[in-house]
């Protein structure tokens, strides 16, 4: 377990390294003090990282089928490489619509979608910062708003995602745990890169 905790760490050292550049300054954006234009450039080069290219996408479906198979859920894909394999493709499907639906929600309501980190001092605010991001976010005006886009893809995705599941994981139930544990996992994330130069430094990164 102590080997697992050390691998995911060091493998988010270097998701908060790998962060495409629109991540804490916007792709292509003009800045007006808060004020940002997110383009199509920003808005796909972000989607596509945090979809495909970056290791958290990896985690975020590898983990939770690694918790699922052990704990045996669903019940009914039994054990085996086989078992696994249905547990971690359904995750991966999920992740990938949760996050789909959040891109584009995005877009629709003109928010940001990277993760800038704080101006602030002190440890205690920049974790407040980074967990805030969960809840709220900014529009291209720079005014924030709750992060309507990010609950609505997390928990729509999660909804609809039991469709490929038995029939007895409900919408209301279920759907919503998968939204749960995205917004946790995104929460977690947002904390790696808020630190992380403190962390590249401390698992001895340049």
């Amino acid at each position: 377990m102590r080997k697992t905790l050390v691998l995911f760490a060091s493998v988010m050292v270097l998701q908060a390294e790998e962060l495409p550049a629109g991540a804490e300054k916007p792709i292509s954006s003009t800045t007006t003090r808060n004020a940002v234009r997110f383009d199509a450039q920003y808005r796909w080069r972000n989607y596509a990282q945090e979809s495909f290219l970056s290791p958290g996408a990896f985690f975020a479906s590898v983990m939770p089928a690694v918790g699922d198979h052990a704990g045996d859920r669903p019940a009914e894909f039994g054990q085996g490489w086989d078992a696994f394999g249905e547990r971690l493709w359904r995750r991966a499907a999920t992740y990938q619509l949760q996050t789909a639906l959040y891109h584009s929600s995005a877009a629709v309501l003109g928010s940001e979608t990277g993760y800038r980190r704080c101006e602030c001092e002190g440890g205690w605010r920049r974790l407040g910062y980074a967990v805030s991001r969960t809840f709220v976010t900014r529009t291209q005006g720079g005014t924030t708003i709750p992060n309507v886009a990010l609950w609505g893809g997390s928990f729509g995705g999660g909804m609809i995602a039991t469709a490929w599941y038995p029939d007895r994981y409900r919408a209301t139930s279920e759907g919503v745990r998968f939204g749960g544990y995205q917004l946790g996992a995104r929460t977690v994330v947002n904390v790696f890169r808020e630190f992380g130069p403190e962390l590249k430094r401390l698992f001895g990164r340049r």
